[in-house]
């Protein structure tokens, strides 16, 4: 099999390649495995060819990743789900995350402090609870614990505890002093809410 074409735009990492099979792809660079036989008319084996196949199908991977990263922030694990859904194979999906991620394109503890931001002004839960949700959008623990104590001022904690204790109370113990405690509130929230009482 021979490149028949070989084109690059502006980003010096793309490439359109075209090959004497009649296949005609997109690609980005470092996705291959092996980059030496990059020249027009040159002779590749069916490896070669079977890998820059599979660099295309990476870069189609993370053409469909930025335009769900264009419509909202997105955690790594809820974006590798979204790509599986659409069809891409799990081995480019892989490749795609550790690339996104590692241009800090997907970032979970930002998505973390993001998703934290719209629910901490009007959500009646208690700080662990948000946690778990976050943990089960796919955000590892110690991130979601880390976003929740950067946005979690005493101010912020104090309304998320009113607004807790109004709507949200299914049983007394809940609001009990250690019961608060055990949902995440901090002991020096609780004790200025109870000393106000």
């Amino acid at each position: 099999m021979t490149i028949i074409s070989l084109k690059t735009g502006t980003d010096p990492e793309l490439i359109r390649v075209g090959l004497s099979d009649g296949s005609l792809f997109s690609l980005r660079t470092s996705y291959l495995e092996n980059r030496t036989n990059l020249d027009e008319n040159s002779e590749i084996s069916a490896a070669s060819a079977g890998d820059m196949r599979f660099a295309a199908s990476c870069y189609r991977a993370e053409k469909a990743a930025l335009n769900l990263i264009a419509r909202a922030e997105q955690c790594a694990f809820g974006l590798a789900a979204k790509l599986e859904k659409r069809g891409h194979d799990q081995v480019c999906i892989r490749e795609v995350m550790a690339r996104l991620e590692g241009l800090g394109i997907v970032d979970d503890r930002r998505f973390a402090e993001r998703w934290l931001g719209q629910r901490l002004s009007r959500s009646a839960d208690t700080p662990l609870g948000l946690k778990a949700k976050l943990c089960r959008r796919g955000i590892a623990p110690r991130t979601a614990g880390e976003a929740l104590k950067s946005c979690l001022s005493p101010e912020t904690e104090a309304k998320l505890l009113e607004r807790y204790l109004r709507k949200k109370t299914r049983s007394p113990a809940s609001k009990t002093r250690y019961g608060l405690y055990q949902g995440g509130f901090s002991p020096a929230v609780l004790a200025l809410y109870f000393q106000k009482k």
